[in-house]
């Protein structure tokens, strides 16, 4: 499961970058669309991980055959005290905001609809800090320092793309 996703992530950004340079678009608009496709990409396809029916999953071999997912997997062994259902649904519905958000900036970008695309960037921008605190840095899991380095630099590269 996990090298489709990845496999998917890699042949998205690739086919983005060829596409824009048959269309013959200059420098800036390869780099630009690549840069989109690259940062959204990463929400997009976990987005779509998280909606994934339990059934799929299992048919495509691979994370925990549950709605939602590893990451109620991740998110249960943090807050041990907190039912699976509400797990469930909590992820359910982080899946559902990164792909609107996805989606969103994608459609604006492409269509050069600026109000849809930076809708999208601030839905992305609030969701990478709320799973940022919600997941590496509160007091019940103490502050993961790679992982929220991590996820400041994919808000940095959210921000730029509102240029």
């Amino acid at each position: 499961m996990e090298l489709l996703s990845v496999g998917v992530y890699i042949i998205m950004v690739f086919l983005t970058g060829i596409i824009s340079m048959i269309r013959k678009g200059t420098k800036r608009k390869i780099i630009e669309a690549i840069a989109v496709t690259a940062v959204v990409g990463m929400f997009l396809i976990s987005g779509v991980d998280k909606l994934l029916p339990p059934q799929v999953r299992t048919l495509l071999g691979g994370g925990t055959a549950v709605w939602g997912g590893d990451d109620v997997f991740r998110l249960s062994n943090i807050y041990t005290k907190t039912k699976n259902d509400i797990l469930v649904a909590v992820v359910l519905i982080a899946g559902i905001i990164e792909v609107v958000g996805s989606l969103c900036v994608l459609y604006g970008h492409y269509n050069r609809d600026t109000t849809t695309e930076r809708n999208g960037l601030t839905v992305l921008s609030g969701f990478t800090v709320a799973a940022t605190l919600v997941v590496y840095a509160n007091p019940w899991t103490g502050i993961k320092k790679i992982p929220v380095i991590s996820n400041i630099n994919t808000l940095g590269g959210i921000l730029a793309l509102w240029s």
